[in-house]
């Protein structure tokens, strides 16, 4: 029996020390198995921090930003901010066309302000016209259409127009970046086929293949040079804004604001007075101008009053001396 008993002891010493064992062993590796997954997840997030940075610093050269920047230091946003408005500005192709109509009572001097101004800032008038006589009393019209370089319309814009009153005003922005890179695209697409073709010319030995050549390279040439014209265009219309400039001559500016009823009643009185008071001188002017034709008519009347006069009493006369003599010849 005790053999027996010792027996079944041991047994079941070995079984709960291999039980034990067992869990410890399956524990280690439970906590190896963590190890190895927070690990992997570590260098997972450490590659893809190190690809973000990478990308960060790509980002930063293309920017304008200095490349000794230190892996994982802060970039100012003001400098990313700054850097992407100017890589905005100078990659967009923008055409700015500004339209005005204004109203002066010192007409001479608006005009002449316009041409000084744009010449000023490097500007120059496209074209312009005036229409209206100021020695019959006329209300003059102008018309400009002024060029300013883009840079410095603003100051244009803030000291032409010391003696005009803004009637109205409109900016128009045409965004033209994506005509203006298709069109260097087939420039540059155009070049290489010209340098491909002339190639191709240098080594062909058949007339029939240097006229098939030349044919097409005259038309590469004829190409470029109307994609390369227009591309000028573009990039003067990009560098000089258009301001076109309807002037009016007035002699009462027009209320900029809803006038009340007793403003409006003095600015009718005053339009009207001016009125009465342009087509007095008109009539004035227009009498003594015409005086001389009149006096002209009035002579030249007054002398083929007379001649018919003349004549009629020279009939009168003809007439009773023949009466007088029939009277005698029948008597």
């Amino acid at each position: 029996m005790k053999r027996a008993y010792l027996l079944l002891l041991t047994l079941s010493l070995v079984t709960a020390l291999s039980a034990c064992i067992s869990s410890s062993a399956s524990a280690d590796s439970s906590k190896e198995e963590a190890v190895v997954a927070e690990t992997t997840a570590a260098e997972t997030a450490a590659s893809s921090v190190y690809d973000e940075a990478a990308m960060v610093d790509s980002a930063a050269g293309g920017m304008g930003i200095a490349e000794n920047t230190m892996p994982g230091a802060e970039v100012p946003e003001e400098s990313v901010s700054e850097s992407l408005t100017a890589t905005e500005d100078t990659s967009r192709k923008l055409i700015k066309d500004v339209n005005m109509s204004v109203e002066t009572r010192e007409f001479d001097k608006l005009t002449a302000a316009i041409e000084a101004k744009a010449a000023a800032v490097s500007g120059y008038v496209e074209s312009s016209s005036v229409s209206g006589n100021v020695q019959n009393g006329e209300t003059r019209w102008g018309y400009y259409t002024v060029r300013i370089p883009t840079d410095r319309l603003d100051e244009f814009m803030d000291s032409a127009f010391e003696y005009a009153n803004i009637i109205s005003k409109s900016e128009r922005l045409t965004d033209i970046t994506l005509k203006y890179t298709d069109t260097e695209s087939r420039i540059t697409a155009l070049r290489t086929e010209q340098e491909r073709l002339t190639e191709l010319l240098a080594e062909a030995d058949s007339v029939d293949t240097l006229i098939v050549l030349e044919d097409r390279l005259s038309e590469i040439r004829y190409e470029l040079q109307n994609y390369e014209s227009q591309l000028r265009l573009y990039d003067n219309q990009v560098s000089y804004s258009t301001v076109r400039i309807d002037v009016t001559e007035v002699q009462v500016f027009t209320a900029q604001k809803e006038a009340g009823v007793f403003e409006r009643i003095g600015a009718g009185i005053a339009k009207n007075m001016h009125g009465l008071g342009v087509f007095l001188e008109n009539a004035v002017i227009f009498i003594v101008s015409f005086l001389p034709v009149a006096a002209v008519l009035g002579a030249v009347v007054f002398a083929g009053y007379k001649a018919v006069k003349a004549v009629r009493r020279l009939k009168e006369k003809r007439r009773n001396e023949k009466r007088k003599k029939n009277e005698k010849t029948d008597s």
